[in-house]
């Protein structure tokens, strides 16, 4: 026994170093983050195992017939988008985000035992392409898009270098491949704080869901004239793209597991284009947001495709000024410059720009993302509003947004017992 503060008791731990020690409350040893450096050596994935392939339904909806088995706690979700594009002339409106564009939704959902019908992910999918390099200090090299053997980064996405040669009939026809990781746990943090977010069958039973929206050959651009565009399998003229859906699991055994209350992150988005229409003072609310313990919201404008699906034609930085949160309409912070917060994130996370993207962070740590701290909305009385608001600078018709709520459900802790009923009773209460 190291000694007591505030009438609780501290006792070394035999798994720690002997300066580090838990603290003790009945007959659970709550880790406070940081203090068991063994726990974040003792993840390890099982590498993305098939799950389903699925053929790409052209402007239509595809349900995964199988809900994802969770055997084991999962950490990761792994989507890949394999096909070809041909186009019979050059294309004069390229989308910036194309082909990782053909999902405009991408789906996640089920059952929590605790916490009830729950949507831990659903966005577009260049908005959920985009997010390693938006949330992750580490992700931006990522070389996420192949076009005719060609790997392409996140970097080199966000600033249009594939723009100009994905689009000519020169290089037609286009074989494509992207991929989609999405991680169970907040972006950047590291292992000890991913274990308290996994998805696992106490939390889920075998519930959980995927569905993905498509769109068709015209979410890759328009043409300036009488052309002709098709979408068909990879490496042929025929037949349609293919998507694989992979599962990738944490080898934490029973014993780990069990000891480990998780919380679920979620992840969604929402349009706001017509909030961009016309132009509006300071404090103006685009959203709505839950008044849940938030991690991040990031905002995302720019101008809508002619006769799309919401696909972007243009990522632009000059809609918006003066974007902040507000609890009711008190900001939270005393952000002035849209410009300077982002400057300030790409520092902070030491990344650079992403044309049209914003994010305002609170869990921005150093050397790595710290998720528990928060914005802790989840404490405020049921008739607080929690807003995003902004200037409209820009307003114009063609005005196209949406915003991305990333906010954690739940009480996540990892905790070592004296017994068996005691660890049960606190892996099941977040």
């Amino acid at each position: 026994m190291l000694g007591t503060l505030a009438g609780v008791s501290i006792r070394r731990n035999k798994l720690a170093t002997p300066a580090q020690a838990v603290v003790v409350k009945g007959k659970v040893k709550v880790s406070r983050p940081g203090e068991n450096p063994w726990v974040s050596r003792t993840m390890r994935t099982s590498g993305p195992q098939q799950f389903d392939t699925e053929n790409f339904n052209a402007a239509g909806v595809i349900n995964v017939q199988k809900n994802i088995p969770l055997l084991q706690p999962l950490a990761h979700v792994c989507l890949r988008l394999r096909g070809r594009l041909t186009v019979s002339v050059n294309v004069t409106d390229c989308p910036p985000e194309a082909p990782q564009n053909l999902f405009s939704q991408i789906k996640i959902f089920g059952q929590h035992t605790v916490l009830g019908s729950e949507v831990p992910f659903l966005m577009t999918g260049e908005f959920a392409h985009a997010l390693p390099g938006l949330l992750d200090r580490t992700k931006a090299s990522l070389t996420m898009l192949k076009i005719n053997g060609v790997y392409y980064s996140l970097d080199q996405i966000k600033q249009g270098i594939i723009t100009p040669t994905f689009f000519t009939s020169a290089g037609s026809p286009y074989d494509f491949e992207v991929w989609w990781v999405i991680p169970t746990y907040p972006y950047g943090v590291t292992d000890y704080n991913a274990l308290q977010y996994l998805w696992d069958a106490r939390s889920w039973g075998q519930t959980l869901q995927i569905q993905l929206t498509c769109r068709d050959a015209s979410a890759t651009g328009a043409f300036g004239t009488t052309g002709t565009k098709a979408i068909s399998a990879y490496g042929s003229a025929s037949g349609v793209p293919s998507l694989d859906i992979l599962l990738d699991y944490a080898n934490l055994g029973p014993n780990l597991d069990a000891a480990i209350a998780k919380a679920v992150v979620v992840r969604n988005s929402q349009f706001i284009s017509g909030m961009l229409v016309n132009n509006v003072g300071a404090n103006s609310r685009l959203l709505l947001l839950q008044n849940k313990k938030t991690l991040s919201v990031t905002l995302k404008t720019g101008t809508l495709e002619t006769s799309s699906n919401n696909v972007y034609a243009a990522l632009l930085d000059s809609v918006l000024e003066q974007t902040v949160l507000l609890k009711n309409t008190t900001p939270i912070r005393n952000l002035q410059y849209n410009d300077v917060t982002d400057a300030f994130y790409n520092f902070r996370l030491g990344r650079r720009h992403f044309p049209g993207y914003l994010t305002i962070m609170c869990d921005d740590g150093e050397p790595s993302v710290n998720p528990h701290a928060s914005i802790r909305a989840d404490k405020w009385s049921a008739s607080t509003q929690f807003n995003l608001a902004s200037q409209v600078i820009g307003g114009a018709a063609s005005n196209i947004g949406e915003a991305l709520q990333e906010y954690v459900d739940g009480q996540p802790a990892i905790a070592t017992t004296t017994n068996a009923a005691a660890s049960t009773s606190s892996a099941s209460a977040g």
